[in-house]
């Protein structure tokens, strides 16, 4: 299916693979778990293998289709994050389709050939696994009737259960602030860059010189595997032109499970270390490859037309960045500029001497760059003939101030009687957008997550009086942040609203489908502290882990209900469907969370390289999953039976008049064993008692 959908074997796919192997196998188990079920009822294997994938059927369909429809919103998504998502998407989706075939088909095929029940006695004791097996089961035995006595409690103090787990959901709630955000996981390629600059006029000679010092300093960590040194701006990492005020450096680190620091960490001990270098502007980053924009991982644009009030506001901008904790490489539009000439006419004389503007900008263009004047033509060859002054012209300020310039009467005035020269500085480039002027203000973070030192940031920069005509907008891994975390959070709402209408189509009801969903929110309790916990941030990827769990999580609510509603229908009452339910689906419930389960731990745990991107999707998967399946099984059953008792409150009332029917209501109800139901059977009694009395 990837062949015939046009997608390879990477990174991704792989990984969506690896997430999925957890997941494959849940229908197979819950099918096979039913069918060992009904072959220690002792049926036959044929009939056991019938009867216990036919009653399993439309939970298994619907929860591999909900789990499916999760995915479907991803089609809208676009970007760098479709890339990513959609492969992985369809790649759990094709996974899961094959295993619902298998599990429906396969396996109840093998399990009527295959499956054999041993039966222990005196002359045939277990031995070795057989013997496991069997203490295992005492002791499992053991475990649902705890089970079954915490149900019951929680089922009679129903109010209380509900109080505990929205506290629960609440507090979890209250440590996203602490969590922090960022755009992707940050992954260690192992690489980082140096970039040196120096004034305009520096000779390659002393540029050589610094960047000799910065792998002085570089050769001392011990990291460090290989150095790639090129000075002088046209070595291998240059993307311009030759400079000689430039350099560069490329450090390889060793592996990362033979180092202890990050290469963040590294780069930022080396930008500390290289800072007391004078005359250089020298900036240490780790290369990131997952890192969405351009420029620095927070970017804050100055737009206006007034070029003062401009560089006036992107100072302060600058102020309040390095005020920021955590901030790192901040760079200023403003100082992105370079040595120049400027040549300022003084109108009057230039009037006096009768010398236009346009002469004295053609002599010094003339003086400085030479001109082509006509092209030599010698056979097939073809060369330019270009007019220059002497080189010491353009190599001494004297000099060029005696430049004779023409004037309009037909003489020479010296360039020094009509025009001033000084040293100044000027902007290398000018940004616009929508004609209107742009300043850059950059930083990268080190040591806290991007939202938080975003928050820090807009919060100082809303103290910043704005000059009129000026605006200030925020760019970079910020804004790319904003924008995924949007299609995120919508694909999130619509997977909520496809899984209720698959839901509502498999179970035909519009009330069954809201009860299963319950268990959905309640995975955010161990999602948020699990976050925490391993160290990890909301993320793109965390986010996509929420959007995975919205299908798995359903999948064990239905498993229980759908078989609630089976013995519902084989004339049990509501708690009696309700306990024997949460006993006999404890088993393959659990069993399909471990598996999912243990099967992202390797993603949570791995060192290797590359690692560090599915990590909080797993820490996601894994703690919400854990978290869910726990509290599901008492939440699921509790609003079950409120569900079920309000047509029951409201057929009450109608009969407060007649208190005979209801004791005969209330009669009927211990004849047929609902016992359990201590509410429903006092509040009918309680009502009949004060209709008599009345």
């Amino acid at each position: 299916m990837l062949y015939f959908g046009g997608h390879t074997l990477n990174m991704v796919t792989l990984a969506a693979l690896a997430l999925s192997v957890g997941m494959v196998v849940d229908n197979s188990t819950v099918v096979l778990e039913n069918i060992f079920r009904h072959r220690s009822m002792g049926k036959s294997k044929y009939q056991a293998a019938v009867e216990g994938t036919q009653e399993v059927l439309s939970a298994v369909t619907a929860s591999t289709l909900t789990t499916i429809a999760v995915y479907v919103p991803f089609v809208f998504v676009g970007g760098m994050t479709a890339q990513i998502i959609v492969p992985f998407a369809l790649t759990i989706c094709f996974a899961l389709v094959a295993s619902l075939a298998v599990s429906v088909t396969v396996v109840p095929m093998m399990s009527s050939k295959l499956l054999i029940l041993y039966e222990y006695n005196e002359n045939n004791k277990p031995k070795g696994v057989a013997r496991f097996q069997q203490w295992f089961d005492r002791r499992f035995e053991k475990f649902v009737g705890w089970y079954q006595g915490v149900l019951v409690a929680a089922l009679n103090h129903k109010k209380t259960a509900l109080l505990l787990v929205s506290a629960a959901l609440i507090g979890s709630c209250m440590l996203v602030p602490f969590i922090g955000a960022e755009l992707f996981p940050s992954q260690d390629s192992g690489q980082i860059n140096i970039s040196i600059e120096l004034p305009s006029n520096t000779v390659l000679e002393e540029t050589q010189k610094v960047a000799d010092q910065v792998e002085t300093i570089a050769k001392k960590v011990p990291e460090l595997d290989l150095i790639l040194v090129s000075a002088g701006g046209n070595g291998a990492m240059s993307m311009g032109g030759s400079t000689t005020n430039t350099a560069s450096l490329t450090l390889v680190l060793k592996p990362l499970k033979e180092r202890d620091r990050s290469s963040k960490d590294v780069a930022y001990d080396l930008q500390q270390q290289v800072n007391v270098i004078p005359g250089a502007e020298i900036t240490v980053s780790a290369a990131d490859m997952m890192t969405m924009s351009s420029g620095g991982a927070i970017s804050i644009d100055v737009k206006g037309n007034n070029n003062d009030d401009l560089e006036r506001l992107a100072n302060s901008i600058e102020e309040v960045l390095r005020s920021v904790p955590g901030t790192i490489n901040i760079e200023n539009g403003v100082d992105n500029t370079d040595e120049e000439l400027d040549v300022i006419i003084d109108r009057e004389k230039a009037a006096y001497y009768n010398v236009s503007a346009s002469s004295v900008y053609q002599t010094v263009a003339l003086a400085l760059n030479g001109s082509t004047v006509s092209k030599y033509r010698g056979g097939e060859e073809e060369m330019d003939i270009v007019l220059q002054y002497p080189e010491e012209i353009s190599t001494s300020l004297e000099n060029l101030e005696s430049l004779m310039v023409p004037s309009n009467t037909g003489g020479q005035i010296p360039l020094s009687e009509v025009a001033s020269i000084e040293h100044g500085f000027g902007q290398k480039s000018i940004s616009r957008t929508n004609q209107s002027r742009v300043i850059s203000v950059t930083c990268d973070i080190h040591g806290r997550d991007l939202s938080s030192v975003n928050a820090d940031i807009q919060a100082k920069l809303k103290q910043i009086p704005v000059p009129a005509g000026c605006s200030i907008e925020t760019g970079g891994d910020v804004e790319s942040m904003m924008e995924v975390f949007a299609d995120l959070f919508l694909a999130i709402g619509m997977a909520l609203i496809l899984v209720y209408m698959v839901m509502a189509c498999q179970f035909e009801s519009l009330m069954l489908p809201l009860l299963i969903m319950a268990s959905i929110p309640v995975m955010l309790i161990g999602v948020f502290p699990g976050l925490l916990l391993t160290g990890q941030r909301i993320s793109m990827m965390s986010l996509l882990g929420i959007v995975m769990l919205e299908g798995i999580v359903v999948n064990n609510a239905i498993v229980l209900v759908d078989y609630v509603q089976q013995l519902r229908a084989k004339g049990l009452c509501k708690r009696e469907s309700v306990i024997e339910a949460g006993k006999t689906r404890i088993r393959p419930i659990l069993v399909t969370t471990l598996t999912t389960v243990l099967a992202m731990i390797p993603q949570l745990i791995s060192g290797a390289e590359g690692a560090e991107i599915f990590r909080p999707m797993a820490a996601t998967v894994i703690f919400g999953l854990i978290c869910s399946t726990i509290i599901s099984l008492l939440v699921v059953p509790i609003l079950y039976e409120i569900m079920e008792s309000w047509p029951k409150k409201i057929r009450r009332k109608i009969m407060k008049n007649n208190p005979q029917e209801e004791i005969d209501a209330a009669m009927v109800a211990l004849e047929d064993g609902c016992w359990h139901d201590w509410e429903e059977l006092q509040a009918r009694l309680e009502v009949a008692e004060a209709a008599k009395e009345k």
